[in-house]
């Protein structure tokens, strides 16, 4: 694995509980040293972390956990329940510009599977707070054996439910909204 810093508040990344945004480090600053690595299973850094949080739903909806550095897997560029952009491709190199409006996608991230290293996205339309909630029943829907509980769903959502797609986490830009979860938890 390689060496990384200790996470700083609003940090997206996959740990072993799966994707988390972190809130608060739970050390005092002056004890982190930078240069260490805190991925290491014996460091006893510890911060506060949401995972866990439904598509379509508040940060109320994700659990609270305290994690230790050891647990990080890796940085990602967004979480379950962000709404963020994706970016045609264009260069040979592989980078991808973000500031190209032009070429931008809003999306809603569902899921991020570590297998495959991609995310699970809709399109977020004009109308995105009631598109989130139909692309949530759709996924509910979807998971759920009872035909009736499927065909209220079906009917709920009409022929407007948009489609689920895969990307890369590489076609996925950085989220901005990560950067607010640890006001927001305050706030909660």
């Amino acid at each position: 694995m390689a060496s990384r810093k200790p996470p700083s508040p609003g940090d997206v990344l996959l740990t072993t509980y799966g994707v988390a945004v972190v809130i608060s480090i739970c050390e005092p600053s002056s004890e982190i040293d930078s240069d260490k690595d805190y991925t290491a299973g014996n460091q006893n850094v510890t911060f506060k972390a949401r995972l866990w949080r439904e598509p379509g739903k508040s940060v109320g909806s994700s659990a609270t956990a305290f994690l230790q550095c050891g647990s990080i897997l890796k940085e990602l560029p967004a979480a379950p329940g962000m709404t963020t952009t994706l970016v045609e491709n264009d260069d040979p190199n592989g980078d991808i510009d973000t500031n190209n409006k032009e070429k931008q996608r809003n999306v809603l991230i569902h899921r991020y599977s570590p297998w495959n290293d991609s995310y699970l996205v809709s399109n977020v339309t004009e109308d995105s707070p009631e598109q989130q909630i139909r692309d949530s029943i759709v996924i509910q829907s979807n998971s759920i054996v009872d035909e009736s509980i499927e065909t209220t769903a079906d009917e709920l959502v009409g022929n407007n439910a948009s489609s689920l797609f895969e990307y890369k986490s590489t076609e996925v830009a950085p989220s901005k909204s990560s950067k607010f979860y640890p006001l927001i938890d305050d706030l909660i």
